[in-house]
């Protein structure tokens, strides 16, 4: 039967056992409880301190991204680099700018040069006016576009793509020389041909397939000579969300215990469906838990019969 001082050891040990099993479970059903809690309250918070666009960030202090530069700034063409530069800007209005912008900001495009190359505008059911426009206005003139953009309207973001064809257009001008050296050596053999009618044809064959590669050459050219002088802009607008100070003021008390009743409820049941998550978790701890402890209290009970 063993001394009293073993079978104390024994119900030591056991219960140690059934400690460790309960409080492995608890810690399962806590592990299920917080993160759901948690989790919602961070998402929360990060909502609501996150802002949309770092003000400090599109004004330039940390930088732009490779390949792009904030607007805004002193960027101006350098006359040795081929450079297209395309900007696009999201910005809102207040109620006296929204119909007077589109037209402001396309006048102000034609007084430097430039034209309006598409615009849009809609409303969707239950949302504030909105639009966009795109102007192209010569290069060097971008940036006083720019400012004026930044002083007259809010800008909510902004970026500006710039890309250096220098090395293609340098490629470009190489082959059209060579093209119409050729095409010039084409047409000295043409008139002084004394061949057959066969090498003539040749030869005009040749000069027509050679003037085709200047006139695409020619054509890329003149694209490229377009974007390089006149710079787009695109302009995303929409009406700003106007906050009137009524609706700054404290609900009503019977608002508020309406308020405070079905967050404390939303709170509620949300715990409840985690403690059920957990008590599914700790499922297989639990069993463990019942069969250790069965099996201690089966022992038990045949100790004391043979007692």
């Amino acid at each position: 039967m063993g001394s009293p001082r073993t079978r104390r050891r024994k119900h030591i040990l056991f219960g140690s056992i059934l400690a460790a099993v309960i409080l492995v479970s608890g810690l399962a059903i806590v592990g299920a409880i917080l993160p759901p809690l948690f989790s919602e309250q961070l998402g929360q918070a990060m909502v609501e301190t996150v802002p949309l666009a770092s003000a400090s960030y599109l004004s330039g202090e940390y930088g732009a991204p490779a390949g792009t530069a904030m607007l805004g700034n002193s960027l101006r063409p350098t006359s040795s680099l081929k450079l297209i530069y395309t900007a696009q800007m999201s910005v809102t209005l207040d109620e006296k700018m929204a119909e007077a912008f589109p037209d402001l900001l396309t006048e102000k495009a034609r007084a430097w040069n430039g034209y309006v190359s598409g615009a849009a505008n809609w409303r969707e059911s239950g949302q504030r006016p909105q639009g966009h426009i795109t102007v192209r206005v010569p290069a060097e003139r971008l940036h006083e576009l720019l400012d004026w953009i930044d002083n007259t309207v809010t800008v909510v973001n902004s970026n500006l793509t710039v890309e250096d064809i220098s090395e293609q257009y340098v490629d470009l001008e190489a082959r059209l020389a060579n093209l119409r050296a050729a095409e010039s050596r084409l047409g000295e053999l043409l008139a002084e041909a004394k061949g057959s009618l066969e090498e003539v044809l040749k030869v005009e064959q040749e000069i027509r397939r050679v003037r085709g590669e200047i006139e695409t050459l020619v054509g890329r050219k003149r694209y490229w000579d377009n974007h390089i002088a006149m710079s787009t802009l695109t302009v995303s607008y929409r009406l700003a969300d106007i906050y009137h100070a009524r609706d700054l003021t404290a609900p009503p008390f019977g608002r508020r215990v309406e308020l405070a009743l079905g967050s404390s409820w939303r709170s509620f049941t949300r715990a409840m469906a985690a403690l059920a998550i957990g008590v599914v978790y700790a499922l297989p701890w639990l069993a463990i838990a019942a069969v250790v402890l069965v099996a201690a209290l089966i022992r038990r009970g045949r100790r004391r019969r043979g007692v």
